[in-house]
């Protein structure tokens, strides 16, 4: 049943006329045909109707209606008042619109249900009722309208798909945020062996640290006394010179300049050799096993100095020389030669890395150049006797070549000239003179050195506040047994070395303690929480969640460009389309041919396959194919109002349809019959369909 009344003051300028509804029943079945001429009310009567029932919202209403409409409902020289009740046969359900005041634009829309009443936004009524207003103008050019209706499905379900998205995210959130039992036992686990890691870190940094001080002490009170001892000896060594110096009358000096040069080039290379001969003598006592004593006794009464007062070396330099570089070749290839090429390996590495300041990834790696230096620097540090046995036999070796190097030199070359052009100067004291100056020079220089390493010592001994000699562990002795063999120079790194290591263990205690503390704190957060109804579904719905998402982009983007190129008539040449693109469009027209059903074309009836907006034709089951612009006016209308009817979604019909005088009675007769199995399925509220006649009164016909 369709109730209704309305009222409408318009100003004529000359006057205010007032409409009412005085030519239409104001009751109406609720599937009706009107007929009548001009002028009675039919088109003001569907236009509130529709107006009421937010018409003016309804973008699938056409431009040149909603213009109508708004012009009824507001202008400046009319006002407009209603009440509109749409029911069902036993009124058990009611659509109610009201605008009760002329001067109010509010509209009030509610249902009453079962006697239940229930206010109807825009929102609500469009998800429950589906509001048909249509004129069939231009019919066929506007079956491509219908495709708006998909578009409007595509950005509803686009909307519900959206809505499943976000429930699923808050879902999958709310899971994150739940206690995880999995997590709650791996975090336990994970704390318990943090814990056990800082533990041995702190012990290993406490006996580092230990073995360090110890280390210094040594070493500093070690060559503290070593160079205050060399200072001594080399001070009493310049005041001798001194004396002597003073003691010689200088008369004359005649030296000529190839002399002086081959002086001094025998006196360095001289001082040069002592001082190699000197350090490769500690390093041979510290390598050598004890089956070579005879050597080492043979090797230490050498004095390669005399050569300066004898000009000849001592037989059994050259001999003791071969003779150890012959058992530091053989003491190498003793030792293992694969680790000591990956020492060589990891101190090369090492070189690139901290001057390039690479960062190292991989598949499954990602760390800074500074984390995998301290790492390969404490692989060294696992193979330190192997480094420091290199490095001395290395040293060994290069010192040996350059006394060999260093004797043939002055042997073969700078000695029989000197010893030629000696005897060309008569005037000994100046060449007494000239020797002891140069003595006194490398003293000085000697002295100089001693007191800056004395200085140096001094100073790190000095920040021990409770250093005691006596307390002062000797390298070689327990913790300190593997430094025995280590030079000042050795001596010196390990401390930097080691040093180094404590500052990254404690980097390392350091992460420890925050991963426990973090470790903490996340098991406490997760024993507050309730284990999620879905936990154990996490990955199900994260692989949903992935998939939504992929098809909410497919629905609310891909989709809505493709109808949208429909709707605009970009889509002109099929050949251009995709296969993703042609397989869209395809189902899109044979949607729209079931929306059609079946259509009257000429004198036949024709079940329809696909209407092809592209191509501009309808395609039959038969394989007839039907140029839009081929079929007749009355049966484009009929056709075009068939495809508004057939919808597939469940929400109740309300169809008004005006100015359908173009259909014979064989084209309404499809749509009177697709109106009455709406009804009888329930899909279908009331309808109205409005057709003009050269009749003077009004015809009110039941379908």
């Amino acid at each position: 049943m369709i109730e209704y009344n309305y009222e409408i003051i318009r100003n004529e300028h000359d006057e205010n006329t007032i409409f009412t509804p005085d030519k239409i029943p104001t009751t109406l079945n609720n599937l009706v045909r009107i007929e009548g001429p001009n002028s009675v009310g039919k088109s003001t009567l569907l236009h509130i109707l529709a107006i009421g029932l937010y018409g003016l919202k309804n973008d699938s209403i056409p431009q040149s209606l909603k213009r109508k409409m708004l012009n009824l409902y507001d202008s400046d020289h009319q006002k407009l008042q209603f009440n509109i009740n749409i029911s069902n046969g036993d009124k058990s359900l009611q659509v109610i619109s009201q605008k009760l005041n002329h001067d109010v634009p509010e509209i009030e829309v509610y249902e009453l249900e079962n006697g239940m009443k229930k206010s109807l936004s825009y929102e609500t009524f469009t998800r429950k009722y589906r509001l048909i207003y249509d004129i069939p103008e231009n019919p066929t050019d506007r079956l491509n309208n219908l495709t708006a209706e998909i578009r409007n499905s595509q950005l509803v379900y686009g909307n519900k798909v959206s809505f499943f998205k976000g429930y699923l995210h808050e879902t999958i959130a709310a899971i994150r945020n739940s206690q995880d039992p999995n997590k709650l036992r791996d975090y336990n686990i994970q704390l318990e062996k943090t814990q056990n890691d800082k533990k041995i870190l702190g012990q290993e940094i406490l006996l580092s640290e230990e073995e360090l001080n110890m280390l210094k002490r040594a070493t500093y009170y070690k060559y503290y006394n070593y160079y205050c001892d060399l200072h001594e000896s080399l001070q009493a060594d310049l005041e001798r010179l001194q004396k002597q110096i003073k003691k010689i009358v200088r008369t004359e000096k005649k030296q000529n300049d190839t002399y002086r040069i081959f002086k001094k080039i025998l006196s360095d290379k001289t001082f040069e050799m002592d001082s190699d001969f000197n350090r490769v003598t500690g390093l041979l006592l510290n390598l050598l096993p004890e089956s070579e004593k005879n050597h080492l006794n043979i090797w230490q009464r050498i004095d390669v100095k005399q050569v300066l007062e004898h000009f000849e070396f001592n037989e059994s330099l050259k001999n003791e020389i071969t003779h150890f570089k012959f058992e530091m070749n053989v003491m190498w290839e003793k030792y293992d030669q694969d680790s000591l090429q990956k020492i060589r390996f990891y101190e090369e590495l090492i070189k690139i890395l901290e001057h390039y300041k690479l960062n190292v990834s991989t598949k499954n790696i990602d760390i800074t150049s500074s984390d995998l230096i301290n790492e390969l620097k404490l692989e060294l540090d696992s193979n330190k006797h192997l480094i420091v046995l290199k490095e001395n036999i290395e040293k060994t070796l290069i010192l040996l070549n350059n006394l060999e190097k260093n004797q043939e030199y002055l042997q073969t070359q700078i000695i029989p000239k000197f010893l030629s052009l000696s005897k060309q100067i008569h005037n000994d004291s100046d060449e007494i003179y000239d020797d002891l100056e140069q003595k006194i020079d490398h003293l000085t220089t000697s002295i100089g050195q001693a007191l800056e390493k004395i200085k140096y010592y001094e100073s790190e001994l000095y920040k021990f506040e409770d250093f005691d000699p006596v307390s002062v562990c000797n390298l070689g002795v327990g913790v300190l047994s593997e430094y025995s063999n280590h030079d000042e120079d050795q001596l010196i790194a390990d401390i930097k070395n080691l040093g180094d290591l404590i500052v990254t263990k404690k980097a390392y205690f350091n992460k420890a303690e925050s991963r426990c503390q973090n470790l903490k704190f996340e098991i406490e957060r997760l024993e507050k929480k309730e284990t999620h109804k879905y936990q154990n579904n996490l990955d199900e719905l994260n692989e949903l969640y992935a998939q939504v998402s992929a098809l909410e982009s497919k629905i609310k983007t891909k989709y809505e460009s493709y109808i949208k190129e429909v709707l605009d008539g970009k889509v002109k040449n099929k050949s251009s389309l995709t296969t993703e693109q042609s397989t869209y469009y395809d189902a899109v027209f044979k949607y729209l041919g079931k929306r059609l059903g079946s259509i009257k074309h000429i004198d036949g009836f024709y079940e329809v396959e696909k209407v092809d907006l592209i191509d501009k034709v309808v395609l039959t089951v038969s394989g007839k194919k039907i140029k839009f612009l081929d079929m007749g006016t009355g049966q484009s209308q009929s056709a075009y109002i068939l495809s508004l009817l057939k919808n597939s979604d469940d929400r109740k019909i309300i169809a008004l349809f005006d100015e359908i005088a173009m259909m014979d009675s064989s084209s309404l007769e499809p749509i009177i019959s697709e109106i009455r199995s709406l009804k009888d399925k329930g899909k279908l509220l009331s309808a109205l369909l409005v057709q003009k006649t050269d009749l003077n009164n009004v015809v009110i016909t039941d379908l």
